[in-house]
């Protein structure tokens, strides 16, 4: 990661990094088999990583 971000650093860009949503849920007690479905846990990831997102965008 550190590679990527020091290349495209120096071709003028911001790089941010987004930490991995399925981890990040999982270790905080949201995961596949404590939700109703896997379906609903799949809704959970893509909402959290759909809003970190776009936090980061603005």
């Amino acid at each position: 990661m550190s590679r990527i971000q020091n290349a495209f650093t120096q071709m003028g860009y911001t790089v941010l990094f987004i930490p991995e949503t399925a981890t990040e849920l999982i270790t905080g007690g949201v995961a596949p088999w404590t939700c109703e479905s896997n379906a609903e846990y799949l809704k959970c990831q893509l909402k959290l990583q759909i809003e970190k997102e776009e936090i980061l965008e603005r």
